[in-house]
């Protein structure tokens, strides 16, 4: 988790608000993370990063994850 975070930190120059969210709970952590990078990784996938974004943030917004949905949006 803090590899994750300090990367993150070190591109971005913020740390996302999903990361200070998850941050006491490592096994939701690490469950949010594998979904992100599962969609946004997917080898062959004819979507843009921008459609996987938003696949993603409905999914949240759908599961009422809004303490998250900063992070999506300040992109």
């Amino acid at each position: 988790m803090v590899e994750r975070t300090l990367a993150v930190q070190e591109k971005a120059k913020f740390i996302p608000n999903i990361f200070l969210a998850l941050a006491y709970c490592p096994a939701e952590f690490r469950a949010f993370f594998a979904y992100y990078y599962a969609v946004m990784e997917q080898e062959g996938s004819t979507l843009s990063p921008a459609e996987k974004e938003m696949i993603i943030v409905m999914n949240m917004q759908s599961n009422a994850e809004f303490y998250t949905m900063g992070r999506e949006v300040r992109n």
